[in-house]
């Protein structure tokens, strides 16, 4: 699986199922005799009615907090009932908190992953698309915010990037990005590197220091294997993700692999991150848009948090996502602006010294030097225009949503994601001749979306299966540990019974709400229908997951022994 030519990088496997719901519930449907289906139908219905409320009050206190810092973003006046003024900087500060660490929380849920040290390395130690160096300009952003984040969540900040006090970086999915063609000005650059740049920057850290200037190299596992992070577990899951990394300095690691194949077409290809999302806060925000703002419009703009969501983005493009960058020149520019100021101070030392040349023809010789100076510059300046265009339109194909609309998509994706997961396990179950335990119900799941779909992912059961059984549609055997369902005619009427209790309840906003145990209806379990399953219930959905995996775990034992 590793190539002669660069390493792999192996990351876990996904955990958010792609596939729509639509589809899924299809196939079940085509699955099941002409009785059932509607009822099934009615069933879906129920379930995504209900997880749209599971959140409910989650989702509405992150719109409340985001607002706030959406509109300092924005540079808008802030609105409030008659009498009320801008929130005092306590209170601003708490809910700034307050909603990162619900974002962190919703990232979590949407099965994100949080940008890792290690990550970072392996991003910024190649190059792909982005063939001119780029720098990102940290000084734009705001390190104070997350600063204080960490300080008060400092669990969370174990592993983290550097970059972490300054934009949070969420990524899911690993694929990959593939480009094939002749790279003539890349090759050009990379054989100057290899015959000048590589031996001048050896010999200077020779001179100066054996540690200056030295690349940051990226661990491996010693089988030119580099891992993402994650979960422990998810690397010796049968989905694990394999991605060899081959950039144009892997694919010709001489010179004389890029003399030998310098008319030849060569493929190239990177890991990319299916989905990304960046939260930050620009350092000196002034909307171009404002005009003579007040005092309290200029406070909350220095309040600003901004969010983005991207797809798609090579991992050794990464720099790609930030919001300032600059474009630096390549060695080869580099070096024949520099031939060229030698040539230009030679020619008019040796023109002017031991010569009575008139002035006539020495000044034109010299603008002739000067002028192709200029030239050289001037194609430097373009080179970096172009690249500046390129980087630009790639940002703008690969940009999903930001703000407000970001928001939405990811507390819509977490309900979403909640009603598949709750769907594959019941109707597994429900289709199933005997009953199945935790791990068996789980492989199901992966093996009907790899089956039916092509996709192959780490199925989050622990999270769906301790909702299926605290809302009575699963009954557990504490004994065995087998699993079984309620029929459709009692799952429909104990989702109907929920149905009414999230409708009752939907009154004022619960600040103490969690992603856990979300919403008010989560609080005194469900209705009578409900509590006939075993009585487990009561231990909450933390306890309920952790009993369901000790009983799995046990069974397995006993069957090995």
């Amino acid at each position: 699986m590793i190539g002669d030519a660069g390493y792999s990088v192996v990351s876990p496997p996904e955990r958010h199922i792609s596939v729509t719901s639509h589809e899924i519930v299809e196939v079940f449907r085509g699955r099941m005799g002409s009785a059932d289906r509607l009822k099934f139908q009615d069933f879906c219905k129920l379930v995504e009615a209900t997880a749209q409320f599971e959140y409910l009050d989650v989702r509405r206190r992150i719109k409340r907090n985001f607002r706030l810092f959406s509109l300092g973003a924005k540079g808008e006046e802030f609105t409030a009932r008659l009498g009320r003024n801008l929130p005092r900087k306590t209170e601003i500060v708490e809910r700034e908190i307050r909603f990162i660490s619900d974002f962190v929380e919703l990232m979590k849920t949407a099965h994100y992953q949080i940008l890792t040290e290690k990550e970072w390395d392996m991003a910024t130690a190649e190059e792909f698309q982005l063939t001119m160096p780029v720098a990102v300009n940290w000084k734009f952003l705001d390190n104070k915010m997350l600063t204080r984040f960490w300080n008060e969540k400092p669990a969370y900040s174990e592993g983290l990037a550097p970059l972490s006090d300054k934009i949070l970086v969420f990524h899911r999915g690993v694929g990959v990005t593939k480009l094939k063609g002749l790279f003539v000005s890349e090759k050009i650059d990379l054989l100057v590197k290899y015959l000048i740049v590589d031996p001048v920057w050896s010999l200077g850290r020779y001179l100066i220091g054996r540690g200056v200037g030295e690349k940051k190299n990226v661990a491996t596992d010693g089988n030119n294997e580099a891992r993402t992070e994650g979960d422990g577990d998810g690397f010796r899951h049968k989905n694990v993700s394999v991605v060899q990394r081959r950039t144009l300095r892997r694919a010709l690691p001489t010179p004389k692999d890029v003399i030998k194949k310098f008319h030849r077409q060569v493929e190239i290809q990177e890991p990319r991150f299916k989905d990304i999302v960046v939260l930050y806060r620009k350092a000196k925000h002034k909307p171009m848009d404002m005009v003579n703002p007040s005092k309290a419009t200029l406070s909350l703009a220095k309040r600003n948090i901004f969010i983005k969501l991207f797809e798609d983005i090579p991992m050794a493009d990464l720099e790609l996502i930030f919001p300032e960058k600059r474009v630096f020149i390549t060695p080869l520019t580099l070096i024949q602006l520099g031939i060229t100021v030698v040539i230009a101070i030679i020619t008019a030392i040796t023109t002017l010294m031991g010569t009575d040349l008139a002035m006539a023809v020495v000044l034109p010789a010299l603008a002739i030097v000067l002028g192709r100076v200029a030239q050289v510059y001037s194609q430097l300046e373009q080179e970096r225009a172009q690249m500046t265009t390129t980087m630009a339109t790639m940002l703008y194909n690969k940009t999903r949503d930001s703000q407000e609309g970001a928001v939405f998509t990811l507390l819509d994706e977490m309900a979403e994601q909640h009603f598949k997961e709750a769907v594959m396990a019941y109707a597994l179950l429900l289709l199933s001749k005997d009953p199945l335990d935790q791990a068996t119900l789980d492989d199901e799941c992966e093996t009907f979306l790899e089956e039916h779909f092509g996709v192959k992912i780490d199925f989050a059961i622990e999270g769906s299966l301790p909702r299926l059984v605290t809302d009575g549609l699963v009954e557990v055997d504490e004994r065995t540990g087998g699993l079984t369902p309620v029929d459709l005619d009692t799952a429909v009427e104990i989702l109907t019974e929920k149905w009414h209790k999230c409708f009752a309840n939907m009154g004022d906003l619960n600040e103490n709400a969690s992603f856990l145990r979300s919403s008010i209806i989560m609080g005194d379990g469900v209705g009578d229908l409900g509590r006939k399953t075993i009585g487990v219930m009561s231990s909450g959905l933390k306890g309920l997951r952790n009993k369901l995996m000790g009983m799995s775990k046990k069974v397995r034992n006993e069957e090995e022994r």
